[in-house]
């Protein structure tokens, strides 16, 4: 059941920084960089969650 459960969570932080990094592509090219900015951190958190939520799962 963790195996299952950790894999939801990381198709969750994908599925929320890929939508955050074509937030930030449509900002960059609007011209809106401090925008863009935010929504390249918010991408950079979701990939680093989804990174240690798949490593942890390796790990068991």
């Amino acid at each position: 059941m963790e195996k299952r459960s950790s894999k939801i969570f990381v198709i969750l932080w994908m599925a929320i920084g890929i939508l955050a990094l074509v937030a930030t592509i449509e900002r960059v090219v609007a011209g809106a960089w401090s925008a863009a900015l935010f929504s390249l951190l918010i991408f950079a958190f979701c990939a680093y969650r989804a990174y240690q939520t798949y490593a942890v799962e390796d790990k068991r």
